[in-house]
């Protein structure tokens, strides 16, 4: 069973919402990646989307409907993962300067999710760029990916 839900942002020239303070360090994007890895894990998808929309220059409409798509996905198989323990930091990678990784695990009884958040610098400040979760736990470990 594969079960996968990316989005993947080109930057665009959207502005971001006034009032969100930018996010000038990794350690933010960190923070805000963390933010919504733990509402994912409570399964409250749309508030999980909806907490990166101050920072992910895309029309608000596109990222809750990832929310939307995300529930639907879920839905169809919790029963199978058990209930929900969390979420936990794995790791942070950069490439380069400007792009930042963030992975969490979405902790179930019976099975792990892979979450992670991607942060591009264009300039002096962090944007998020994109947003990927999927069952495949073992490709941290470089295994089965």
């Amino acid at each position: 069973m594969k079960i996968q839900t990316a989005a993947l942002v080109a930057l665009l020239a959207a502005p971001l919402c006034a009032s969100a303070e930018p996010l000038n360090t990794t350690d933010q994007t960190q923070a805000v990646c963390a933010q919504a890895a733990t509402l994912f894990a409570a399964g409250q998808y749309d508030q999980a989307y909806q907490s990166l929309v101050p920072h992910w220059p895309l029309p608000e409409e596109e990222i809750l409907n990832l929310g939307y798509q995300t529930k639907t996905q879920l839905g169809m198989v919790a029963s199978r993962f058990g209930p929900s323990l969390g979420a936990e930091h794995v790791e942070s990678v950069m490439a380069g300067k400007s792009l930042v990784r963030h992975t969490f695990l979405i902790k179930h009884q019976r099975h792990a999710l892979r979450f992670a958040c991607v942060f591009y610098k264009p300039a002096d400040a962090w944007l998020v760029n994109f947003i990927i979760w999927d069952d495949k736990p073992q490709a941290l470990l470089d295994i089965g990916a």
